[in-house]
């Protein structure tokens, strides 16, 4: 048994010269498209992926040994041919035993190897790409400074390898056209020659900066005089940039090969994947707790028990008090104060608590510790650089900050993060209407909005209205599609501002205006007892209109246009719904269709639209959408639609109209549902 290396040039090669074979004992390939996706990562940061072990199998065709094939099922035929069609002298074939995954996945991000293989399932057909935005720092393309992705740098790996990396079908002939950002296939960063590669990279280049650091950032194009004044700086940015890209497939990755004993290899091969899984950052931090033995916090209980206890705690009264409507307006409204008591007395408040089944034994959802891992940094480092004014950055934080706390610090800081992460999910489920944390769209706002609780603890009726404005801005806006990091502590440092030093967020004006309008507009004097009667007969029919808002109108990979510049990806779902005239038409679910990836708004729904044999029941048929028509929702400005992002909010119609707690909740996702649906009715013509 030895160890080398190749690089994922050379794997690239052996493969397709049936130099390394992958044997037909081998698990289907099973990776998903995240997988891949940080695979891909992986290599952009120079990351080891793990070393791949073969069997190396040094005899020649007419040595091969029957008796063992079969019983391994190998394909017997194409070994004898791969090893015949070998040249003289290198007469051995590499057998994958462990890393046909990884090898797969690089085969799929980089080639086409598989797209001519008519018996391979669609998931080997992929054509994956990088989606770099304009106006970004990333690459140093700001100020063309070149600076590569790196742990511990500007860009969170994570958050990189979900938003910066796509892929289309391998039978697409066109990546897609992104008005905002710029697309290199991952195809053109490998060619059997070198010459075409190193084209195709240079290209990518040139391409990008000047489209833009040029063209968007300073205006100019390559005619321009003072395009010159830049040569320099373009030319050692588009070298670094050049040599970046080609180095990634240069990287070279570890293998260890056994060619003593096939059966040996195969029994080494079993045992990898019978067990194994990678270790998180909350791993990481358990050792350190449970290995800190001068800390009596860590001798009495495990770091995952420690954190599914803190979770199924009650939430305090005061904290409940501070975010729920109904005490708010129990403290002036004593006619209906025993009424309100005995409503929260029954219920005990514990659907609070959605990110987990506090009766149950569920697992709390891994996301939502990802957050509470970066939220327990950030407490750490700030309470650490409290006097400093230096802006946080989360990327920066390498798993090492945390290994250096004590076990008695990460006992602190991890009650204080699970307290605000806690309080965060509440806001978002009573005030936002947040029915369950799988639907949020992106978890750094889970992060943003505990951080500020543990900055401020004590929140103000003013406070909590900035942050319901800020949630709904940055989640109906389409800011986080592209850098998720970036944006989250840019917003997350001007919010400290704006709640702790009275100093505006700009961008939050607007928003807070109508948030703030719909609060003051809240009168008490007008509920009476039967409002406070739970009505879930009466709303069933619509139970499922706020799951699908959330999962479809906001949801990854909706990357049109239309919605990218506009940032109106709450139409998706109301133009997918029947639109009629006929007032009596009543809104079922089954009618709800929704997009699929990659198309433009409507485009999907022709069949619908021309269902002459009104086989769907469908009134879509009705309209006969044109596509100006199916494109009208985006001759608006986001600021257009602020009124009625903010009816998501709690207001007196809400109210007047719904009960507490989960039933209120589906109330106001109906409210907000009709609000977007009878827009749309009066602007389509029909």
């Amino acid at each position: 048994m030895k160890s080398s290396a190749f690089t994922i040039n050379e794997y690239i090669s052996k493969i397709k010269n049936k130099k390394i074979i992958i044997p037909n004992f081998q698990r289907e390939y099973v990776w998903s498209n995240d997988d891949i996706k940080f695979l891909i990562s992986s290599y952009f940061y120079k990351l080891q992926i793990g070393a791949v072990l073969f069997y190396r199998n040094e005899k020649h065709s007419g040595d091969l040994d029957e008796k063992i094939l079969p019983y391994l099922t190998f394909d017997s035929t194409e070994i004898k041919n791969s090893i015949e069609g070998l040249p003289d002298g290198i007469k051995h074939t590499y057998y994958v035993i462990d890393g046909q995954q990884r090898l797969t996945s690089t085969m799929i991000s980089f080639t086409d190897y598989f797209d001519d293989k008519s018996t391979l399932a669609r998931k080997y057909k992929r054509k994956y790409f990088l989606s770099i935005p304009y106006k970004t720092e990333m690459f140093g393309l700001r100020n063309l400074e070149f600076k590569p992705l790196s742990i511990g740098g500007d860009y969170d790996y994570e958050d990189f390898a979900l938003n910066n990396i796509d892929y289309i079908s391998a039978n697409e002939k066109n990546y897609p056209q992104k008005p905002n950002a710029y697309i290199i296939p991952l195809e053109d960063l490998y060619n059997d020659e070198e010459k075409i590669r190193n084209n195709n990279i240079r290209k990518h280049g040139v391409k990008l900066a000047t489209d833009s650091y040029f063209n968007l950032i300073h205006g100019l194009d390559s005619n321009d005089p003072k395009f010159t004044e830049y040569t320099d700086k373009y030319e050692q940015w588009k070298t670094e940039f050049f040599d970046y890209l080609r180095a990634i497939l240069e990287h070279e990755i570890t293998y260890i090969e056994v060619n003593d004993n096939l059966l040996e290899a195969i029994k080494t091969y079993e045992i990898l994947n019978k067990s194994g899984k990678p270790l998180t950052d909350l791993d990481i931090l358990a050792a350190s707790y449970s290995g800190d033995y001068t800390s009596k916090a860590s001798k009495d209980m495990r770091l995952y028990d420690v954190i599914r206890a803190e979770f199924k705690k009650p939430m305090g009264k005061g904290e409940i008090e501070g975010v729920d409507i109904y005490r708010m307006l129990k403290k002036t409204c004593n006619q209906h104060k025993n009424e309100l008591e005995t409503e929260h007395e029954t219920k005990g408040w514990d659907f609070y608590r959605f990110m987990i089944d506090v009766k149950g034994e569920k697992d709390i959802p891994a996301r939502v510790l990802e957050q509470l891992i970066k939220l327990l940094k950030y407490m750490s480092l700030s309470e650490k650089h409290s006097n400093s004014r230096e802006k946080f950055n989360i990327s920066k934080y390498k798993s090492n900050e945390i290994l250096k706390l004590t076990g008695s610090e990460i006992d602190q800081y991890i009650k204080k993060s699970i307290d605000s992460i806690s309080w965060a999910a509440m806001l978002l489920q009573i005030r936002c209407g947040l029915k369950d944390i799988n639907k949020l769209n992106y978890f750094w706002q889970l992060f943003v909005i505990a951080a500020l609780k543990f900055e401020k603890p004590k929140m103000s009726n003013d406070d909590i209205d900035t942050i319901i404005a800020w949630y709904f801005l940055s989640r109906f806006s389409g800011r986080y599609r592209i850098d998720q990091n970036s944006n989250a502590l840019n917003d997350l440092e001007g919010l400290i501002l704006h709640i702790k030093e009275n100093t505006p967020y700009i961008k939050l004006t607007e928003m807070l205006k109508e948030i703030r309008i719909n609060t003051n507009n809240i009168d008490c004097r007008e509920l009476r007892r039967e409002m406070l009667i739970p009505k879930s007969d009466l709303i069933e029919p619509y139970d499922k209109i706020g799951d699908f808002i959330c999962e479809y109108s906001i949801r990854n990979g909706y990357d049109s246009k239309i919605l990218i510049q506009n940032g109106i990806e709450m139409f998706v779902s109301t133009l997918l719904y029947p639109v009629t005239s006929n007032e009596n038409f009543a809104l079922n679910i089954h009618h709800i269709f929704p997009l699929d990836q990659n198309k433009t708004i409507g485009e999907n729904t022709e069949y619908l639209r021309n269902d002459k044999k009104n086989i769907y029941n469908s009134p879509l048929n009705k309209t006969y959408l044109t596509f100006s028509e199916n494109n009208y929702i985006g001759t608006k400005k986001l600021s257009d639609y602020f009124g009625k992002l903010s009816n998501t909010f709690i207001n007196e119609s809400s109210i007047s109209n719904g009960s507490l707690l989960n039933d209120w909740l589906d109330e106001r996702y109906l409210m907000f549902f009709n609000k977007l649906y009878n827009e749309l009715k009066l602007n389509l013509k029909i």
